[in-house]
């Protein structure tokens, strides 16, 4: 991740975070097929909007599951 984009990560808002996830379809796997840093973006964005809630990803035999988990 370079320093621009930790910047950006440190300056989430509700606004700009609903931009990011919108960018992905609001699709973990799609951030992650872009790169891992979008994929980490976008799990600090999803933070952001859903408080108490985190994306698991699980790589497994068929592949990577991403599942959705409630504190």
């Amino acid at each position: 991740m370079t320093k621009e984009q930790a910047r950006y990560l440190e300056r989430l808002n509700p606004e700009t975070a609903r931009r990011l996830v919108d960018k992905f379809d609001r699709d973990p796997e799609t951030a992650a097929d872009k790169s891992e840093a979008a994929y980490l973006a976008f799990c600090a964005a999803w933070e952001v909007l859903n408080p108490g809630e985190y994306i698991q990803r699980y790589t497994g035999p068929q592949g990577p599951q991403y599942n959705y988990i409630t504190c």
